[in-house]
């Protein structure tokens, strides 16, 4: 079965990214997501976002929203593409204590060289 992205919602802490970059290694190897033993960050872009509650009914701190990218551990996702009808994109469901950073707009400022 396949599924169109929009009709996912990710449930309780779990975030819906789309990879934007894979892992690659310090020479330029190409790292796929699968390679779970791969220590490169992977870089996204947040699709959606769960209602951030956890088990034992705590709510997750999440401090990034959907169009964020972020840059988070490949290890940590389940892998989503085999369900999704969108031709040559990855998505991954993932916790999102699992964020490592969010990357911010790099704007120059004027008068800064």
């Amino acid at each position: 079965m396949k599924l169109e992205v929009k009709h996912l919602v990710p449930l309780r802490d779990q975030i819906l990214v789309k990879i934007e970059q894979e892992n690659v290694t310090k020479t330029g190897l190409f790292m796929p997501i699968e390679t779970k033993e791969s220590r490169a960050p992977t870089i996204g872009l947040v699709i959606a976002i769960g209602d951030g509650k956890m088990d034992g009914g705590e709510k997750a701190e999440i401090n990034f929203k959907s169009g964020d990218t972020i840059l988070f551990n490949s290890w940590s996702v389940t892998e989503l593409s085999t369900f999704i009808t969108e031709e040559g994109a990855k998505y991954v469901l993932m916790p999102a204590k699992d964020v490592l950073a969010k990357v911010q707009a790099h704007h120059k400022e004027s008068g800064n060289a």
